[in-house]
């Protein structure tokens, strides 16, 4: 899957979402009834979405809601999660010059990647029972782009799969400490996992070079152009996570501001959440609300136990 490359000398550009078109592409299967691949060309049309499409969209939605027997007993969500992460190892974004993705699922650790992931998902997926998705933005560079597991300390991975997926590389992170401290007071890491997914919007890394020369993390929203070509992209594995067999009567993202703005405009058109909410990103409260740390772990907790429906 390649998104068309446009070159750009922009810096970057502040976009109005109210302005981003969505819904314009679907996947070319209807997962989860065979193996969930993305559209042949990531490429923006002008183009509304027809009938057929809107159709296609319902049967999927069908299937995610119970509504048709398509996945029952056949697969896990583990399996599940482990195939779409093998879509990912096969995918190729070209983007404007400066930025780069991060692919765990085929770089130079791509191996012990999958080795780690078989091992997590098996160990906390084993089952079809359906689970709410918590997303964050994209991955981090030294952070789930190096694991393949997204918001997860290494050093808690290998206790947990006995593979040292980091290498070398100190990947324990604020953001991993903070949500590991509220899914301890959630009920510990079986109990969590058996509620929750954790992923992202764009589930694989972006880098930038700054003006230094020096490669940072990136998101997908900091650019207009980047924004535009990522768009179908962020749409069709946004589909695509959904059929893990997720409960879609909430979505927590995490990332109150851009992140939740992107979201909740993609929802307007598709409709693939009955609500979504923002939760303060980690590195947030972490980094510049340390001492407001108690309030937001209690903000999560009564979030995620829905103690506000």
């Amino acid at each position: 899957m390649r998104a068309r490359l446009l070159p750009t000398n922009d810096d970057q550009v502040p976009f109005k979402y109210r302005d981003l078109p969505v819904g314009r592409h679907r996947l070319t299967l209807p997962p989860p009834l065979q193996p969930a691949t993305f559209a042949t060309s990531h490429q923006l049309s002008g183009k509304a979405e027809s009938e057929t499409d809107r159709g296609d969209r319902t049967v999927q939605r069908d299937q995610r809601e119970g509504r048709t027997s398509a996945m029952n007993g056949r697969t896990t969500v583990a399996d599940r999660i482990l195939q779409f992460n093998e879509e990912l190892a096969e995918t190729t974004l070209e983007l404007p010059p400066g930025f780069r993705v991060v692919n765990p699922f085929s770089g130079p650790q791509q191996e012990r990647v999958r080795e780690v992931t078989a091992a997590f998902y098996h160990k906390y997926y084993d089952d079809d029972r359906p689970r709410r998705l918590v997303l964050g933005s994209s991955p981090a560079r030294r952070g789930t782009a190096v694991t393949g597991v997204p918001f997860e300390d290494a050093k808690l991975l290998e206790s947990d799969t006995g593979v040292d997926v980091a290498d070398g590389y100190a990947v324990s992170r604020p953001s991993a400490g903070f949500l590991h401290d509220v899914i301890a007071r959630y009920g510990g890491r079986t109990r969590f996992y058996a509620d929750f997914v954790m992923s992202f919007v764009c589930p694989l890394g972006l880098v930038r070079t700054n003006t230094q020369g020096r490669e940072v993390n990136c998101n997908f929203y900091e650019n207009k152009k980047l924004l535009e070509l990522l768009n179908s992209f962020l749409v069709d594995t946004l589909e695509c996570q959904l059929a893990f067999g997720i409960d879609a009567s909430v979505c927590y993202c995490i990332g109150s501001g851009e992140n939740f703005k992107f979201l909740t405009k993609v929802n307007e058109g598709q409709r693939f959440f009955k609500k979504i909410l923002p939760l303060e990103h980690p590195r947030f409260i972490t980094q510049y609300n340390s001492g407001r740390r108690e309030e937001f772990a209690e903000k999560y907790l009564s979030a995620l136990r829905r103690e506000g429906d």
